[in-house]
């Protein structure tokens, strides 16, 4: 299914939503499976994805669960009252009681930025690092109406299936290193080979050109049309974006290269596009492999 074309109906909707906004609002700081920094979840509310949820308990623990069984809790159990778990822009997760007494952290702390919290689809919980690189084509704001599905609790029906699939294997399986709208590193698109969200594709095209479309309209190019042929892009290890064409010929690069690591392009529903840096936390958690179909 990760494979699509310009023109190809998108079968199935996946929303990857990093929503890394300068937003003050808490509530709008976090959304199915994702939390963002300067968010915060209150208790009883929950980060879902399938089978799995992480959950701000009413007993202060936060805990990690696929169905009823407990994988990871941060053993905060009756520590505190009224606690809210805390992911502030320097990347550090904090669960905060009432009187503002911090009961638990996660000690990675480092530079502030944008940072996002992932419940990914294979069970694990990661913290991924500042943006290293973007399309810088935000236009759109996510509905309200998100916002209030966003709101969940452990015993709740999950309605929505929001599958964020950064999938950052060690697989050296091109083919598996894409899906949907997340490119992770060492992927790449052929040509033809295209992310897609929504109204949005970012393609690879047969005349060479990386293109973001929002239907038909183009919001960003790397320009580089009938520069050479068979392209196609690679997200490095190093977070830089390269277009190669036969030959091995270095068509374009986004001139983002740095620490090497494990990144992810993300296709975003604002219609912006960004590669991610490192994750700097996990539950160390994912038990389960993405089906290959």
């Amino acid at each position: 299914m990760a494979v699509t074309t310009h023109s190809a109906t998108f079968l199935v909707s996946i929303a990857v939503l990093v929503i890394l906004a300068t937003s003050t609002d808490h509530s709008a700081k976090f959304f199915g499976n994702v939390l963002k920094s300067g968010g915060k979840l209150d208790t009883g509310e929950s980060l879902v994805h399938g089978n799995y949820s992480f959950v701000m308990q009413k007993d202060c623990n936060l805990v990690l669960y696929d169905n009823q069984t407990a994988l990871w809790s941060s053993h905060t159990d009756n520590k505190g009252v009224n606690c809210f778990l805390v992911l502030q822009n320097n990347g550090e997760l904090v669960i905060i009681s009432n009187y503002r007494i911090t009961v638990w952290r996660s000690e990675t702390g480092g530079q502030a930025g944008k940072y996002a919290l992932v419940l990914q689809p294979n069970g694990d919980v990661v913290v991924y690092g500042n943006p290293v690189w973007s399309t810088g084509t935000s236009n759109i704001e996510l509905p309200k109406h998100y916002l209030t599905m966003a709101v969940t609790t452990h015993s709740a029906t999950f309605l929505v299936s929001i599958a964020v699939l950064v999938i950052l294997a060690t697989s050296t399986d091109h083919s598996a290193k894409f899906y949907g709208n997340v490119l992770k590193s060492g992927g790449k698109l052929d040509t033809g080979e295209s992310l897609v969200h929504g109204n949005y594709s970012f393609v690879m095209q047969k005349d060479c050109n990386l293109v973001l479309y929002d239907n038909q309209t183009a919001l960003w190019s790397s320009h580089t049309d009938n520069k050479g042929v068979n392209c196609f892009l690679v997200l490095q290890n190093n977070g830089e974006l390269v277009i190669i064409s036969n030959y091995r010929i270095t068509v374009w690069r986004s001139e983002t290269g740095g620490q090497a690591g494990k990144y992810a392009l993300v296709l975003q529903p604002n219609g912006d596009v960004v590669v991610y840096g490192n994750p700097v936390w996990s539950t160390g958690t994912s038990n389960i492999e993405i089906p290959k179909h």
